[in-house]
């Protein structure tokens, strides 16, 4: 035995030796220059001079000699600031200095307690055990710190930060078991201790090798889940070492009396626990405290601004729209998976306007209900799509969700787009690939977001009204020059008319004004086609129209060539402008012939409810988009066909609306389209006339949105 503790000394003495050699040299290397732009040079050779120093000890007088324990806890000291600094230096989100003081207290503790061990406490006393306790409580905590260091660090900063990382776990990894050993063997264990300092040699390497001067600074991403589960698992830590601690305390004492405490201090401490861990509002108290003191938020805002504002600012691609750019640019916010923004039309209603990711709404053409848009108008909140299945209704809108909303689980946040306290649209966002419930972060970043977005889509609203009105002005020049070329071929035909009753008998003359009339009816002919059938409307007061005689001319006016199939009863008589409605009827079915194949039919149905007439033109094309719908399907002069005006369904819709009628469509890229017209009956326009005065009375402002 004598054999093998002196061997186990010389070891001990060799390895601290070499260990102290080790480190002198590296702090020397440091001093006299080495890489000077390690990012926490200062420390690091603080921490190299205290492991020489501790070394040396060890080697000089033994591994527990007062001046050994000292230095052993200045070594300590010296790590524990070593990682708290490498944390400042890598831009860290935990605010780590209420950790680093309690760890360095613990060790000045520690340091008292050895000193007590060395002058006054034997070999297996109470000290000697609360020394070792307090040992692992700083082994523990800071592996914890270089195990959120290394976590936190990005991929990309990783392979500079791994030598320094593994060097510090790997001192107090053997730290932590080497006293965890002493404390269950009632003493220090020498075949351990002797490794100590190829241990701490080693560690030194990994702070030499871990110093990277080029390398920029390390970004960190620490998981909030991860560090509450750490602060989490410390606390349950401290709560056992306190335990352990008090029980020891009371085995001081001796007879039945100590062992009866020690009983009632391990019920009430079950007591405690059973009664504070499962209560969810002390929970939550812990986590908003912990999330408030050792965590910045959850987003970095200057990059979310810089983000949104690139990703609004960019187009790539042609289709690209702004709708599109908003809907990413906001889904990227929370990392949702897809986003469907609603848009009010003209009349007041929140349509489809454009989606990104897999369309949300069920059915074509979905809506946000009016009694919706309003509450979100008056309270400019986000809606909680969760909140409201969990049964929490803030402010009313759970009565108003939409059924589809409600039931499709893929539905997260309903975003409300203010301008000016007045809701111009909302996005629907997905819930996102992380499963978590939205928090005041999100509330205040979206709902922020949500009014810069609004203003750009005014912005553009406006822009649009002003191009429009640019058009209108080169139609309106355009139609200066047709009624010019129209002026001289009318004196042209009133001179050919009076010269006729004078020279009607001469051959020449007749051969003249054929070649005049050719010409004359050529270039009328190019002025018809250059207006393309453009009609500016119908004066005059609606009156019963029979629609199955409507349906007729219109059937006639494309039996060449095309396949028109009707479907209308012959009594439906409604309340309309007979030439209107067939110009109108004439607009959409050759639209709908333009977008499908050839040969491919287009319907018509008429359908009835007793107050109302429900007209439907279907066809199987192309198909719309909801932004073209919403842009540029009513918008002059933007057309789809070469060489078009684009006023045909502006102009159909003008002439439904002028009748007291009203035009709505759905479509979908590659499935077809639907207009639907609706005009009152003429039995009961009188009372459709009066309903509707009263409902334009009633009317809320967030009805009247054009």
């Amino acid at each position: 035995m004598t054999e093998s503790f002196a061997s186990f000394a010389a070891l001990l003495l060799a390895l601290h030796f070499a260990a102290a050699v080790a480190c002198g040299l590296a702090a020397m290397w440091l001093i006299r220059g080495g890489r000077t732009g390690l990012p926490a040079r200062i420390p690091v050779l603080v921490a190299l001079l205290a492991m020489a120093m501790w070394a040396g000890s060890v080697a000089a007088s033994g591994p527990w000699s007062l001046a050994s324990c000292i230095a052993e806890s200045v070594r300590n000291i010296a790590l524990v600031i070593l990682i708290h600094r490498l944390f400042d230096t890598a831009g860290q989100r935990l605010s780590l200095r209420p950790i680093v003081i309690v760890l360095v207290g613990v060790e000045l503790v520690q340091a008292m307690m050895a000193i007590l061990t060395v002058l006054y406490a034997p070999e297996g006393s109470m000290v000697m055990h609360v020394s070792f306790i307090l040992r692992m409580m700083v082994a523990v905590g800071a592996l914890l710190l270089v195990h959120n260091l290394y976590a936190g660090a990005g991929a990309e900063n990783r392979t500079g930060l791994r030598p320094i990382i593994f060097g510090l776990a790997g001192i107090w990894a053997f730290e932590l078991n080497f006293y965890v050993i002493s404390f269950l063997a009632d003493g220090p264990a020498m075949e351990v201790a002797a490794f100590r300092g190829l241990v701490l040699a080693l560690g030194a390497l990994g702070l030499i090798l871990g110093s990277r001067p080029d390398a920029a600074p390390i970004q960190l991403r620490p998981s909030r889940v991860a560090a509450l589960q750490t602060i989490s698992l410390v606390l349950v830590g401290c709560y056992l070492i306190a335990m352990i601690a008090l029980a020891e305390l009371l085995a001081l004492f001796d007879g039945d009396g100590a062992r009866l405490a020690q009983v009632g201090l391990l019920s009430g401490a079950i007591v405690l626990g059973l009664i504070w861990l499962p209560s969810q509002r002390v929970r939550a108290l812990v986590k908003v405290v912990a999330l408030k003191h050792f965590f910045q938020h959850r987003y970095d805002y200057r990059e979310e601004w810089l983000r949104f504002t690139e990703t609004i600012g960019s187009e790539s691609t042609a289709e690209s729209t702004l709708n599109v750019r908003i809907l990413k640019a906001v889904a990227d916010i929370t990392d949702s998976r897809s986003a469907l923004l609603f848009l009010a039309d003209e009349d007041g209603r929140f349509l489809e306007a454009g989606y990104v990711g897999q369309l949300l709404a069920s059915e074509p053409g979905a809506s946000i209900p009016a009694e919706l848009a309003l509450v979100m108008e008056t309270e400019g909140d986000i809606v909680d799509v969760d909140a409201i299945r969990a049964g929490k209704d803030r402010s009313g809108e759970s009565a108003h969700l939409p059924d589809w909303i409600r039931a499709d689980a893929r539905c997260w946040a309903i975003v409300p787009l203010m301008h000016f306290e007045r809701l111009v649209g909302a996005i629907l966002l997905a819930r996102p690939a992380e499963e978590r419930e939205l928090d005041w972060e999100d509330f205040d970043l979206l709902k922020l977001v949500g009014r810069q977005v609004a203003s750009y889509l005014s912005e553009q609203a406006g822009h649009e009204a002003l191009t429009q009105s640019a058009q209108f002005d080169q139609f309106n020049r355009r139609i200066a020059f047709v009624m010019h070329d129209i002026k001289n071929l009318a004196s042209q035909l009133n001179l050919l008319a009076s010269n006729a009753e004078r020279h009607a008998e001469k051959p020449a003359f007749r051969a003249d004004m054929l070649i005049t009339l050719r010409t004359a009816s050529a270039k009328l002919q190019n002025l018809i086609d250059r207006l393309g059938g453009y009609r500016s409307g119908q004066d005059g007061t609606p009156e019963p129209v029979s629609l199955h005689e409507v349906l007729s001319h219109v059937g006639k006016r494309f039996e060449s060539g095309h396949q028109l199939d009707i479907a209308a009863p012959e009594n439906c008589i409604v309340h309309a402008h007979q030439e209107a409605l067939t110009q109108a009827l004439i607009h959409i079915v050759q639209n709908a012939f333009d977008a499908s194949e050839d040969g491919v039919p287009v319907n018509i149905e008429v359908t009835t409810d007793g107050l109302q007439a429900r007209i439907e033109i279907i066809d199987s094309g192309e198909g719309m988009d909801a932004e073209f719908i919403r842009t540029g399907l009513y918008r002059p002069f933007v057309s789809s066909k070469n060489g078009g005006f684009g006023i045909g369904a502006f102009e159909a819709r003008e002439l439904i609306r002028a009748m007291g009628g009203r035009m709505e469509v759905t479509s979908r890229k590659g499935l077809g389209t639907r207009f639907v017209i609706i005009l009152p009956l003429s039995a009961a326009a009188g009372l459709l006339g009066a309903t509707h005065a009263h409902e334009e009375q009633q009317t809320t402002p967030i009805e009247k949105v054009a």
